[in-house]
């Protein structure tokens, strides 16, 4: 992202959004586009609270950048 002639880096989760292709298997929970996806993420906790470790947050060591 450029703001003011600068260049930034943005990390983030991408919990429940359109950063996963659709499955038919139900590995995936929600559907791409549709206006409850949030809602059905959260809805099957059961099924990938698992797959997260320790607190479930974020944690970044470091970023390295070696050109842009």
């Amino acid at each position: 992202m450029q703001r003011d002639g600068k260049m930034y880096i943005t990390l983030g989760v991408g919990v429940g959004g359109f950063c996963f292709e659709d499955r038919s298997d139900g590995t995936k929970p929600w559907k791409n586009g549709a206006r409850s996806s949030i809602k059905d993420f959260y809805k099957a906790q059961s099924q990938w609270a698992s797959t997260w470790r320790g607190d479930r947050k974020l944690d970044i060591k470091y970023v390295k950048v070696w050109a842009l």
